[in-house]
């Protein structure tokens, strides 16, 4: 697979049509990929890369509404930037 700088590199030794064409014919494979295609089922987080029942696992667990933020103590004093 070539890295972004190899693929420019071996772009700019074509002439200007060539280069015109693969720029193109790289958008339109981009745009296909990236376009999800039309009634496709949405994916499950297993399908997405999440181990199997995490959120019903995580989802709740936090129930506690009682966070209190602790006293940050006194800013730390600097001398000033000139």
């Amino acid at each position: 697979m070539l890295t972004y700088d190899e693929l420019l590199k071996e772009i700019r030794l074509r002439s200007p049509a060539e280069q015109l064409a693969l720029l193109e014919e790289l958008a339109h494979s981009l745009r296909a990929e990236l376009t999800p295609a039309p009634n496709t089922p949405p994916k499950n987080p297993e399908e997405l890369g999440w181990p199997p029942g995490y959120f019903e696992s995580v989802y709740g667990s936090l129930r506690d509404t009682n966070f209190e933020r602790p006293s940050q103590g006194d800013y730390d004093l600097r001398e000033d930037l000139d």
